[in-house]
């Protein structure tokens, strides 16, 4: 079977449902397309209309992200020293659609889960990403509370199997 690259990123916009305290996203426009034509020469060729020039602010826990161990540890790296090839490579999805908002993610829940993989067994360096469905309300504002979320003991359990990468579609 062939590689399958599956795009997990979710959209970034201006008023984006966000964890509380963070800023929401900053989207500007800095020249528009006729400007933009102007400024670099084009317009003057009949060319009065080519890309327009954005400037984007964000902070690092915005829509789909990575935390690091910077996040939690003053003098860990941050996100952006994480090597690439830890954000890419084998993965599972883990179905836990049936977890209601509230309910606990426990290690019997991953281990039932994993069992309906058909055949597949974690290994160490996958990525594992749990599916909660709780990112279907990212447009409202019970996101950032209506959603399952993992026992200490489930965390242990998916990281003593070694994985690289743990994820979650809850905020």
């Amino acid at each position: 079977m062939g590689v399958k690259l599956i795009d997990l990123s979710m959209e970034v916009y201006k008023g984006m449902m966000t964890y509380p305290n963070v800023a929401k996203p900053v989207i500007v426009e800095m020249e528009t397309h006729r400007e933009m034509a102007v400024s670099i020469g084009t317009a003057q060729y009949g060319i009065d209309e080519i890309t327009n020039h954005c400037m984007i602010v964000t902070g690092d826990h915005i829509g789909t992200h990575i935390d690091s161990w910077g996040h939690v540890k003053p003098d860990a790296p941050r996100a952006e020293g994480i090597p690439i090839e830890l954000c890419y490579g084998d993965g599972v999805v883990l179905d836990l659609t049936h977890k209601k908002p509230g309910d606990e993610i426990t290690p019997v829940d991953l281990v039932e889960a994993e069992n309906k993989l058909n055949g597949y067994r974690i290994k160490q360096l996958d990525i594992v990403l749990l599916r909660t469905d709780a990112a279907k309300l990212r447009f409202e504002k019970r996101y950032l509370t209506d959603h399952p979320g993992m026992t200490k003991e489930s965390v242990h359990y998916i990281l003593d199997r070694g994985v690289k990468v743990m994820g979650i579609d809850a905020i």
